[in-house]
């Protein structure tokens, strides 16, 4: 259970930050719950961390969706130096990369702010 509610720790804390930005972990700290909990839902050893790994991805997934829809999203994450416009297109890599309309879209917002 506890590698279970472990997924969870790392992004939280991170979150909580009072010391510095916390706004450009936000989606790198989706996609790392999301792959965990891919990783849970694969296992077959605890069948009921399994169905609760696939609700709790099932609930990430909308909110990782939603997230992704916000201008502010796309413009922090590329401005953060760590990250640019090559994350977008990891982001999107199964959905076409830098061809896909959800990375256009965020390159659009990130080029409408700070052009």
């Amino acid at each position: 259970m506890a590698i279970f509610f472990d997924i969870f720790r790392r992004p939280t804390v991170q979150a909580q930050a009072e010391l510095y930005p916390t706004l450009h972990n936000v989606i790198p700290n989706y996609l790392y719950m999301l792959r965990q909990l891919n990783v849970q839902k694969a296992q077959d050893e605890k069948p009921f961390l399994k169905a609760a790994a696939k609700a709790a991805h099932k609930i990430l997934s909308e909110y990782y969706k939603k997230a992704l829809t916000t201008r502010y999203s796309f413009v922090i994450i590329i401005y953060d130096p760590r990250y640019k416009l090559s994350v977008l297109a990891f982001m999107f890599n199964t959905e076409g990369g830098a061809e896909s309309a959800a990375y256009k879209k965020g390159k659009a917002h990130f080029e409408h702010v700070y052009s």
